[in-house]
């Protein structure tokens, strides 16, 4: 029997790329394709809006205890004497600074309380310095809402918003104020 040297050099070589191939470490593989793609995502960051100032305003000189964390406010409202009804009109202004490595989307407040409380969110900005943006400063409860406020402000890393928040409660209250964002999504 004649075996020809293309068929010798064919059985030779089948042995030999086996061995190459238990050389090779675990797990590794070889693909061909002609065209290929790539599907997913990746977190580069998250916003991470924080209340950096704050300001309770009203008609009314009433006991509050503000408490902040983040980006909520907890004001605990005493019983007033030198109201003149039952429920009082309150402006919370907010300073709001971005301290996450992405934009934020500032949208509004959500306002939860053990009093029936109504609420309407103004929202301005992105402002660089809120003491000389004409939000902020020197504002009297009779000045707000200013003109010109915005459903959405886009806060940048390091940027900054004002919220002023207007409340209406009803009697002695615990009124918590979350600040409602989302990510920037471009």
């Amino acid at each position: 029997m004649s075996v020809s040297r293309g068929a010798l050099l064919a059985l030779l070589a089948i042995p030999l790329i086996i061995a190459a191939s238990n050389a090779l470490p675990k797990g590794t593989q070889g693909h061909w394709s002609d065209h290929g793609g790539l599907a997913g995502s990746a977190t580069i960051g998250a916003p991470d809006p924080r209340i950096s100032s704050w300001k309770l305003l009203g008609c009314c000189h009433c006991h509050a205890n503000v408490t902040v964390e983040g980006s909520m406010v907890t004001l605990e409202l005493g019983g007033c004497g030198s109201c003149h009804n039952a429920s009082r009109s309150l402006w919370l202004g907010l300073v709001v600074s971005n301290e996450g490595s992405v934009p934020a989307v500032l949208v509004g407040a959500e306002v939860d309380s053990n009093a029936t409380v109504s609420h309407e969110a103004y929202l301005y900005g992105p402002v660089h310095s809120p003491g000389d943006s004409g939000y902020w400063g020197h504002v009297r409860p009779c000045d707000l809402p200013f003109p010109g406020n915005v459903s959405r402000v886009l806060v940048y890393q390091s940027g900054k918003a004002i919220a002023w928040i207007h409340l209406e409660v009803e009697g002695p209250a615990v009124v918590t104020v979350t600040l409602s964002y989302d990510a920037y999504e471009p």
